[in-house]
């Protein structure tokens, strides 16, 4: 789109006609890779029946018992910005967003007065919005993001400007944003962590340290993710907090699986020599939780409230991406034990993660790790596999199979199956208890993986 005399840059219908031509060319460069990532995102209805409850459901509940004031749930209808758009988003069953909710509940005594800011009233816009849209970025969404950054922008440059906690909390919103619609650009991302970051260190809390923690906290998942799902380098670690620093030192949980190293999968045992040792005390500890939930809570349908799972998840999770950090970073040409290798941290992660999945049920990480696993598998299989590395990937393909909730990866997982156990004895395509011996030599739970792995063998049959 051109124009022809500078006068045409004040006519407001050619500036609107310049804005929106802009917009559609943005919107069509980055088709390609929304279409590349479409399938990721997977719309999961929050307690139906693909997911157990977990203990993380309690705690919500428990949160939410009474409904989020009006001023919240429509706080575009108390500002000048689209009347009433938030609360007819919020209406329809199929577009709310119970998070958002819960965002809204435990933040309410601290953003008073956080909707006459154009940049948090923007941020908060984009919640519904962008599951209105399923993660597929339309002129709406941009015009909420580019007023979110203008606002942003527009505090900054205030004489002795300090960053409020709505301020914190409509860059987390945005991070959130930039992964489902911009994940693969991952230098906005570190780029606004890192922003997010800096304004953390030079926040004053006040009476709010608590609520400060938690953005803290936040912005570790943030950077967690961006560097599992991007490959960007991390900025926030597990020893950054007291609590999450040491698996096991001073927890009463693992007093009778205190001998380490017999809690290493006997699948994995004869692997975990080429491996970085890091690695190795990461299945050790996954394989002793495992083993404590099954023998506590194994006949319970959820874990109880006080057991600290999330803990646990957060220690190893974190672990895990530096392990994978480690393996980007080497420069040596890949071998198939470094794609099993990576395969296998992949699982490691998504099994972790599916112990427990509390409010993330729908989340997109599993499925982030689902991919990552085909294609190590896929890797793997082109160099020359002897017999001993099919039980590997055989355990590999089950978990992956039968954690993916998207029905295209569930079948090329199962198609990759049935080729693979061609070679296999009829004994354990027919008899699901040889099978279920058979991975239970590797990461196993029975609490939370012996039903999942079941439905998926019988769809092999």
């Amino acid at each position: 789109m051109t124009v022809t005399h500078p006068d045409e840059f004040k006519d407001q219908n050619r500036q609107r006609r310049l804005r929106q031509h802009a917009i559609r060319h943005g919107i069509e460069r980055t088709r390609s890779e929304r279409r590349k990532k479409h399938g990721i995102f997977v719309p999961v209805q929050y307690n139906g029946p693909q997911e157990e409850p977990s203990a993380g459901s309690e705690l919500i509940a428990a949160t939410l018992v009474r409904q989020p004031s009006q001023s919240f749930l429509d706080p575009l209808g108390a500002s000048s910005i689209l009347p009433g758009r938030m609360s007819d988003l919020m209406k329809n069953s199929e577009q709310h967003h119970f998070l958002f909710h819960g965002f809204l509940q435990s933040l309410g005594p601290t953003l008073e007065g956080a909707a006459t800011s154009l940049a948090f009233v923007s941020a908060i816009s984009l919640v519904p919005v962008q599951a209105t849209n399923i993660n597929i970025s339309t002129v709406e969404l941009l015009s909420y993001r580019g007023a979110l950054l203008t606002g942003l922008r527009s505090n900054m440059r205030k004489p002795g400007w300090m960053p409020k906690v709505s301020s914190l909390s409509a860059m987390l919103l945005l991070i959130g944003y930039e992964y489902g619609i911009d994940g693969a650009n991952s230098a906005s991302i570190v780029t606004h962590l890192r922003g997010l970051q800096t304004m953390l260190q030079s926040y004053r809390s006040g009476n709010h340290t608590t609520i400060l923690e938690d953005i803290r906290r936040a912005l570790f998942w943030q950077d967690l993710t961006n560097c599992l799902v991007a490959g960007a380098p991390r900025l926030l670690s597990h020893t950054d907090f007291r609590d999450l620093e040491y698996f096991r030192d001073g927890d009463d949980v693992f007093d009778e699986r205190l001998e380490r190293g017999e809690d290493i999968p006997c699948g994995l045992a004869s692997y975990v020599h080429q491996w970085p040792k890091t690695f190795t005390s990461i299945l050790e500890d996954l394989g002793a939780l495992c083993k404590v939930i099954d023998a506590k809570f194994g006949k319970n349908e959820r874990l109880p409230v006080w057991f600290p799972i999330s803990r646990y998840q957060a220690n190893l999770e974190s672990r895990v991406v530096d392990v994978l950090c480690e393996m980007r970073t080497v420069s040596e040409p890949k071998s198939s034990y470094d794609s099993l290798c990576e395969a296998c941290a992949f699982a490691a992660y998504l099994c972790t993660y599916k112990l427990s999945t509390g409010i993330w049920v729908g989340c997109y990480t599993p499925e982030v790790c689902v991919n990552q696993i085909i294609r190590c598998v896929m890797e793997a299989v082109r160099d020359a596999i002897d017999f001993a590395h099919q039980e590997v990937i055989c355990w590999l393909l089950y978990v992956s199979g039968a954690f993916t909730v998207r029905k295209e990866a569930r079948a090329q997982v199962a198609a990759l199956m049935r080729n693979f156990m061609r070679d296999y004895p009829g004994e354990y395509v027919k008899d699901w208890e040889m099978m279920r011996q058979l991975l239970r030599r590797y990461i196993w739970n029975e609490w939370a993986m012996n039903e999942r792995l079941f439905s998926f063998w019988n769809e092999l049959r």
